[in-house]
């Protein structure tokens, strides 16, 4: 029996999952759905490649609008903005009986949204994840090996256009991964009092964010000098008594050095795509009804951190911005 695959938002990210579902030897029904048309053409480009043309093991589907099917949806990918994910993920549920869900970042832009649609996921009973990918990269899991018997790990990351809104819940559920908690408090917020358009109507903000956990381990991250035309190395650095490691992302690689051991190399440290990642992960939920990836509700805290941060940084510059438009 083939298993049903919602993509819902067929934008980047969304077109990166359906390409990547191109590459499962599952029997698949693929349903990709969005409004607008120029996205749905685009996906059908990146799917209808040689490679995929002849699949007889995958129905694929495309439409503008959500459709009631028969048969029960054992995953959606819901890759919409983040400002009309509740409205979505309600429309979805109201016409569908769905098994497992899974979302983009950031989940929603008010806590009232997030508070609403958890309790809609326990009522019916639908499992929820959110598509933070480091938890699955092999690179990282190998880091967390190399951590695990530490006392306590720093994490910082210091860099020019950091991309505050977008990147520190990344950053905080790297953090609640390598650390194995979901409490984490904020130590110290200094934002620049200036806010910065970002893409798909959302804002972006500047300056400084740490935070802690119980034990003592701790997470800065800095956006600096983003008006100055400079490149963003992409380097995150985590630390304890006997070890540092730095990785950057955007040229996999990882500097290593073991002060115990008076040790230093130079590795690569592998950043697959999201078209690499997507059917590693519907492949995991097929064959062992599991997905790795971070539930909605142990990030609950994270955003509701977040949040508040932005929304009272907004409200402190005077601006006349609606909400938290954070994606």
């Amino acid at each position: 029996m083939a298993a049903n695959i919602f993509v819902i938002g067929s934008g980047n990210i969304g077109s990166r999952h359906v390409q990547s579902l191109g590459n499962l030897s599952s029997k698949l029904n693929i349903f990709v759905i969005d409004p607008n048309k120029e996205n749905l053409n685009k996906t059908k480009k990146l799917f209808f490649t040689q490679k995929f043309a002849n699949r007889s093991n995958i129905n694929i589907f495309f439409s503008h609008t959500i459709k009631k099917i028969q048969d029960t949806i054992d995953l959606a990918f819901i890759a919409t903005n983040s400002d009309v994910r509740r409205k979505v993920i309600q429309e979805l549920i109201s016409k569908n009986n769905v098994k497992n869900i899974i979302l983009e970042k950031v989940a929603f832009q008010s806590i009232n949204d997030f508070d609403s649609i958890n309790k809609l996921f326990e009522k019916k009973k639908i499992k929820s994840y959110l598509n933070f990918p480091r938890r699955v990269y092999r690179s990282y899991q190998n880091i967390k090996k190399k951590f695990q018997n530490e006392n306590k790990i720093y994490v910082s990351n210091i860099d020019v256009r950091l991309s505050l809104s977008s990147h520190s819940l990344h950053m905080l559920d790297l953090l609640a991964y390598l650390t194995d908690t979901n409490k984490i408090f904020v130590e110290d917020v200094l934002l620049k009092n200036e806010i910065y358009n970002s893409s798909r109507g959302s804002v972006e903000f500047a300056g400084k964010l740490k935070f802690s956990t119980e034990r003592g381990d701790t997470l800065y991250l800095c956006d600096q000098d983003r008006d100055k035309d400079k490149k963003n190395l992409g380097v995150t650095k985590i630390e304890s008594k006997n070890l540092s490691c730095f990785i950057y992302e955007n040229y996999q690689k990882i500097v290593q050095i073991e002060f115990d051991k008076n040790n230093f190399k130079t590795e690569t440290f592998e950043i697959p795509f999201q078209s690499m990642l997507t059917y590693s992960i519907v492949d995991e939920l097929l064959m062992k009804n599991k997905i790795s990836l971070t539930k909605l509700k142990d990030s609950y805290n994270h955003h509701k951190i977040l949040l508040e941060i932005f929304t009272n940084h907004i409200h402190k510059c005077d601006l006349k911005i609606t909400g938290c438009p954070i994606s």
